[in-house]
């Protein structure tokens, strides 16, 4: 790496820290359990556990088998809410850089890499929730799963059975990464030699075995299958009206407007997919998984990496040689990505978020985000359009920018 280059990272390096420290700051504590909100109550006593062995709190499951942050956090030498939101902050910028790195490895430009992470970050649920409710484990998680794809995309393929069997510690879902792993090896290596099958052993036995021990090791005091409660989920939304209504809301909180960008570059995007058969088989997992759960916003990390990775596909075009209108449209853009990202959130107490946002328990009218999402919608569309005129009209422009593949 040239020094220019190190420069450059060392430069997005204290980026990443100066939005974590801007964020911290300025995201007030939620309110609900005195800052441990709902699942992070559990996930809090199981830190208070680790400290104090004859602690009586209820274990329930599937929260209790997730023990590695919260064992973590027990390390730390703050107050319980102190202990993890140092804990998001470390993990948050560890993720920054992973996706920076990421996005370098499949080839972005360093500005597109900038981009992308500027995207990910612009979705309320990736940095400002962990300030906002850290007794969460998403942000450890998110970790694990951009170090996966970054191991993956770099073919440091030896590495990954390791980082799984331990993030199995952390959640269970990241075993779902394996076939992600397993289609980038096998379109590129082969499917079924003797090498990729034994990689395939590798890539699923440490980690089930993990998954098998923590089960075992800790009893709850609840009834648990995943596999029913998934299928309990599923019933309820396929036959609910309302859950389909407010899960338009729902995506444009997880994603902020990528769904937008995603569809106005569908001919690209479904290129890209076809030729990337590992980021389709990422965005169909995590649409699966979508199924399995109540906050379907926050549901939506799983995926969101894959659409940084394909939105950054196609607007590095706009990088590679801006007009002004182009600097115009994505600086609009990203304020809009923002907004949005961070418009429909869980601020307020857990019980309002609920009412307000999560589709099988929201009681009001939807009227009002539905037109405020098309005013955010139409100014886009405005800049869009205004943009599209002008390369329409600069032909010159046109040959001189790289091609679309």
């Amino acid at each position: 790496m040239s020094g220019k280059q190190t420069n450059f990272v060392l430069g997005v390096f204290f980026l990443f820290l100066l939005m974590l420290i801007l964020s911290w700051l300025t995201t007030p504590l939620i309110k609900s359990h005195d800052g441990l909100d709902s699942d992070g109550v559990f996930y809090a006593a199981m830190a208070r556990r680790a400290n104090i062995p004859d602690d009586t709190t209820l274990i329930y499951a599937p929260w209790c088998w997730r023990v590695l942050t919260p064992y973590l956090s027990s390390k730390l030498p703050f107050d319980i809410v102190g202990d993890f939101k140092a804990l998001a902050f470390v993990s948050n910028l560890i993720s920054l850089m992973l996706l920076y790195g990421l996005l370098r490895r499949v080839n972005r430009s360093p500005k597109a890499a900038l981009l992308g992470v500027l995207l990910y970050a612009g979705v309320f649920w990736t940095v400002k929730f962990s300030f906002y409710s850290p007794t969460y484990i998403d942000f450890q998680t998110q970790t694990f799963l951009l170090a996966i794809l970054y191991l993956m995309t770099s073919r440091i393929y030896w590495l990954i059975p390791l980082v799984l069997t331990i993030g199995v510690l952390q959640k269970e879902s990241l075993l779902f990464l394996i076939p992600v792993v397993y289609v980038h090896i096998g379109q590129r290596e082969g499917w079924f030699k003797a090498k990729q099958l034994l990689y395939l052993a590798l890539l699923l036995l440490p980690p089930l075995a993990a998954r098998w021990w923590v089960c075992n090791a800790i009893s709850p005091d609840n009834l648990y299958s995943p596999i029913n409660a998934y299928l309990d989920n599923l019933e309820k939304q396929l036959t609910s009206v309302r859950f389909w209504s407010r899960f338009v809301l729902e995506v444009f909180s997880g994603l902020g407007i990528l769904p937008v960008l995603l569809l106005y570059r569908a001919n690209e995007v479904r290129d890209f997919l076809r030729n990337h058969p590992e980021w389709a088989t990422h965005i169909i997992i995590g649409a699966v998984l979508l199924l399995g759960g109540e906050d379907k916003a926050r549901l939506f990390l799983f995926m969101l990496p894959a659409l940084v990775v394909i939105t950054t596909s196609f607007l590095e075009h706009s990088l590679a040689m801006p007009t002004w209108r182009q600097r115009l449209w994505l600086a609009v853009t990203l304020l809009l990505h923002f907004y949005l990202g961070h418009h429909l959130t869980p601020m307020g107490t857990d019980e309002q978020y609920r009412e307000r946002m999560v589709p099988l328990y929201s009681q009001m009218p939807l009227l009002p985000s539905v037109l405020h999402l098309l005013a955010i919608l139409t100014i886009w569309g405005c800049t869009t359009r205004f943009t599209i005129t002008q390369v329409r009209h600069n032909p010159s422009h046109e040959s001189s920018a790289p091609s679309s593949k």
